[in-house]
């Protein structure tokens, strides 16, 4: 194991926030997993950085920044309707959903082109057109720090929620991700599909249960709302979707109309945080290097040279100007450093 005093993190997270570590290294092994656990200082903090791209910086970090890069994917198990895949921490997400798509498994379609890595989808619960990480996610492997032990826990005790899970919440700071295993369908299961999604599988004439067409209209999708991080930086949504009671929905639906929304778990509607931010007029704003992105609002973007204090900041106001306007705290998806 490698460390480095000192080092800019501009290329390590997709906002391209000017920033350094102080420390620095790179997990390319189980060993130096074990190395940097037991050799760092306690007394400063601990970052596992996987591809930065849910992330925002904004300002120097004073500690140690490991760098997750342990690789490999390969097919564990297989069973009459389903194969398990374990894929390393430090894989690509995109790369592993392509595998899946290569071996003619199901589970992963819609999931495809999310920036990021392996080890970083079941912290976050990643999720995108109607699915998540978790529907797929069979088990996660990590490294317990305070123990120094490897444990396997399995997707129930990962108390996946929207947007969450145990490594977001009593096991945060406490693992160091190292592999996870995913549980494909060899069929690919007819269901309803996202509406953009449905609407551009009917509008070219694709095959709606097909895994490939499934991907390439995401993808295309994608494509349109979102900007590409390599040229614009940006960490995709930065706001969750907030999650309301019915009580709260009918009083706001009074007062908007045509607010729209979907119906979530517990008697609890879910509003989509990019027409909250749209209603208050932020789409397209640019101030400086610091703006929102002209066709999807959800997403703040760094035009250049924007500095991340910069971008918490207009995060802030988006958020205050909803609070204002419709009585609705968003929570931030981004991680706030």
């Amino acid at each position: 194991m490698k460390t480095s005093e000192n080092i800019g993190l501009k290329d390590f997270n997709t906002f391209h926030s000017k920033v350094k570590a102080q420390y620095f290294t790179r997990l390319g092994s189980m060993d130096d997993v074990v190395s940097t656990v037991s050799n760092f200082d306690k007394k400063i903090p601990l970052l596992v950085l996987g591809g930065g791209s849910n992330i925002l910086f904004t300002k120097n970090f004073d500690g140690m920044v490991a760098r997750m890069e342990m690789k490999g994917i390969e097919i564990t198990d297989e069973d009459a309707d389903n194969v398990y895949i374990k894929a390393m921490a430090g894989e690509s997400w995109n790369d592993f959903v392509q595998f899946t798509l290569g071996s003619g498994l199901s589970g992963a379609e819609t999931l495809i082109d999310i920036p990021g890595t392996v080890g970083a989808s079941p912290i976050q619960n990643i999720g995108a057109y109607g699915h998540e990480v978790a529907e797929i996610i069979h088990n996660v492997c990590c490294y317990h720090i305070p123990t120094h032990t490897t444990l396997t826990i399995s997707n129930r005790d990962c108390h996946f929620g929207y947007r969450n899970s145990l490594f977001k919440q009593s096991m945060k700071g406490r693992v160091i991700i190292t592999s996870v295993q995913y549980k494909l369908n060899k069929h690919r299961i007819q269901e309803a599909l996202y509406k953009d999604v449905e609407e551009w599988i009917t509008k070219k004439g694709k095959d709606r249960n097909s895994i490939h067409d499934i991907a390439t209209a995401v993808r295309a999708i994608r494509k349109d709302k979102l900007p590409d991080p390599e040229i614009m930086g940006n960490a995709g949504s930065f706001f969750k979707n907030p999650l309301i009671n019915n009580q709260q929905f009918f009083a706001l639906q009074k007062l908007f109309p045509d607010i729209p929304s979907y119906q979530a778990e517990g008697f609890q509607k879910k509003i989509p945080a990019a027409w909250l931010i749209d209603q208050c007029g932020w789409k397209g704003y640019r101030k400086g290097d610091t703006g929102v992105h002209a066709r999807q609002p959800l997403v703040l973007v760094n035009f250049g040279n924007a500095q991340g204090s910069e971008i918490y900041d207009l995060a802030k106001q988006i958020r205050q100007s909803v609070i204002d306007s419709f009585g609705i705290s968003l929570d931030f998806e981004v991680n706030i450093l």
